[in-house]
């Protein structure tokens, strides 16, 4: 357990000071520096698939209908979700960027109970009560809704959503969901080129890279976490998850210097309280199971 727990908080350490990557390619459009990440995700995972002489299980997965038409869901999910985020640290954005995961675990809560059947506890219903007269609160003080925030709840709630569905290894699955990502980001990426606007190329050494490893910063802390599932309680992971979005939030404002104002103030506190809600109502559930299993 305690290797899991090392993997888990590598994930959720290195998704935390993601910002600090894209921002430095906040100078090329997000939608070239998304495709590029796409492709250069599929590139990298195809290789992880060669080594293990898996390439079988993709063919597998892609003869079942089903689970391909979950995949070409979750793909549509995450590459919009990838998009926004992307957009939203070049935009200067980060705080507001790190309010949407710090929301997502309420939507997971709300979506559960809309389509799952699962019933709500009362921490939890304080939870959502609280978020959603903070989202309220924000609204009134910026003058318009937190956009980014709530798209990034919850296109990821929903991306968590039909993944619930598919019964398939976490790599195997993902690879397939950035292949179909890969195939119209390619086209782009190509046409972008001919056009004369590609972002790679020999006269940008330095932004060649950074695209390149694109692939390593979005595969490395998924394999990371697909290791920690497997070995770590699901409870103990969702208080760990808190980890991203402290740390965005915290370079948001120390490092980058975004301003909150004092009627955001009051929005993003009221929504801490119901993450703080949250996160208790958890401590108490896995305390409990514990016990049962004791």
């Amino acid at each position: 357990m305690k290797r899991g727990i090392a993997f888990g908080l590598g994930a959720y350490i290195w998704w935390g000071f993601t910002p600090v990557y894209w921002k430095q390619l906040n100078h090329i459009p997000s939608l070239d520096v998304t495709c590029f990440r796409m492709v250069w995700t599929f590139i990298l995972l195809s290789g992880v698939h060669l080594a293990r002489h898996s390439w079988h299980e993709i063919k597998d997965l892609l003869r079942d209908r089903r689970q391909r038409f979950l995949q070409i869901t979750a793909a549509g999910l995450l590459s919009t979700n990838w998009l926004v985020f992307v957009w939203a640290i070049g935009d200067g954005q980060v705080v507001e960027a790190s309010l949407g995961y710090f929301m997502n675990p309420l939507v997971n809560v709300l979506l559960g109970y809309l389509f799952l059947g699962e019933k709500f506890r009362s921490f939890q219903k304080m939870s959502i009560g609280f978020a959603v007269a903070g989202v309220v609160v924000l609204t009134v003080a910026v003058g318009s809704i937190p956009v980014v925030a709530l798209y990034l709840a919850t296109s990821f709630g929903f991306y968590g959503l039909v993944k619930s569905k598919v019964n398939r290894p976490a790599l195997n699955t993902l690879t397939v969901e950035v292949m179909f990502m890969s195939i119209p980001a390619l086209i782009y990426l190509v046409l972008r080129g001919i056009d004369g606007y590609g972002a790679m190329g020999l006269s940008v050494p330095a932004d060649s890279i950074w695209l390149i490893s694109t692939g390593i910063a979005t595969s490395v802390p998924l394999l990371f976490f697909a290791v920690a599932v497997q070995k770590v309680p699901l409870g103990v992971l969702g208080m760990m998850q808190y980890v991203a979005p402290t740390t965005q939030l915290i370079l948001g404002v120390v490092v980058y210097g975004e301003v909150i104002a004092q009627g955001e103030l009051v929005g993003y506190s009221i929504i801490w309280a119901a993450v703080a809600l949250f996160a208790v109502d958890g401590l108490l559930a896995l305390r409990n199971n514990s016990e049962k299993n004791f």
